[in-house]
C-alpha cells in the first residue's frame, strides 16, 4: 500500500499540469492513437487487420470500463453476503467505489492533458487495479493465503491487459495509466486497512463464547 503510494505521488508530481509525455513515456513508447502504427512491417498488412486490432485493443481496454468492473463487484458483494462476512461487503461496495470518485476528483487539480483531456490518474486502469486487489482480498478471506496467492496471478492478466490497450488506442500515456493502477490498488488496500481490525486481508474470527460460571 505504501509503495502504491509513493508511485502515485511521483508520478503525479512528474505529470503535473504537463501537456503531452514525459521522458518516461517516450522510453516506454507513447499512444499510438488508434489503429496506426509506426511500425512498418504492420504497416504492410492490409489495412483491416489492423483496424481488426484496434477493436481488440477497444475489447481489452472494456475489462477497466465502469460496467464490466461494478458487474464483477456486484457479483463480489453477494458472495460477501451469502458468507455473512460484512466486513468483506464493506470493503467491495465501499473500495472500488471511492478510489473511482477520488481518482475522477485528482484528474483537475493535476491537470495532466492528452490532447485536450485530464488524463491522469487514468480511470480505467484505477478501476482494473481495484477490481484486481479486491478480487485478492476476496480470495484470502474464503480461502487463505494459499487461495490469495491462486488468485492473485488471474487477478493482475487483467489490468496488464487493460493497460497494454489503453496506452495502444492512445487514451492514455504509460505513466497515467501506471498512475492509476497505483491508486486503485493502494486505495482498496487502504479500505481494506480501516475496515478490519488485522490489516489489507484480516479475517474475522468469531468472538469467544464466555462460560456459564463468567454470568
Amino acid at each position: 500500500m505504501a509503495l502504491c503510494a509513493v508511485v502515485f505521488v511521483v508520478l503525479a508530481v512528474a505529470v503535473f499540469h504537463v501537456r503531452g509525455p514525459i521522458g518516461v513515456d517516450r522510453a516506454i513508447g507513447g499512444p499510438r492513437g488508434g489503429p496506426s502504427t509506426t511500425n512498418p512491417l504492420e504497416q504492410l498488412l492490409p489495412a483491416a487487420w489492423a483496424w481488426a486490432r484496434w477493436s481488440r485493443y477497444r475489447r481489452l481496454a472494456w475489462l477497466g470500463s465502469p460496467q464490466f468492473v461494478f458487474t464483477i463487484v456486484a457479483l463480489l458483494v453477494v458472495v460477501a453476503i451469502v458468507r455473512r462476512d460484512r466486513t468483506l461487503a464493506l470493503v467491495t461496495v465501499v473500495g472500488p467505489a471511492a478510489v473511482a470518485l477520488l481518482g475522477w476528483l485528482l484528474k483537475r487539480p493535476i491537470d495532466r492533458l492528452i490532447g485536450a483531456t485530464q488524463s491522469y490518474p487514468s480511470g480505467h486502469a484505477t478501476l482494473a487495479g481495484a477490481l484486481a486487489a479486491l478480487i485478492v482480498l476476496v480470495a484470502y478471506r474464503l480461502g487463505g493465503a494459499r487461495a490469495a496467492l491462486l488468485a492473485a496471478l488471474p487477478a493482475a492478466v487483467m489490468p496488464g491487459l487493460a493497460s497494454i490497450a489503453l496506452v495502444r488506442l492512445g487514451w492514455h500515456y504509460p505513466t497515467d495509466v501506471a498512475g492509476g493502477l497505483a491508486f486503485g490498488i493502494g486505495g482498496v488496500c487502504a479500505v481494506a486497512l480501516a475496515t478490519t481490525t488485522r490489516g489489507v486481508a484480516g479475517r474475522t474470527r468469531p468472538a469467544p463464547r464466555r462460560s456459564a460460571a463468567q454470568h
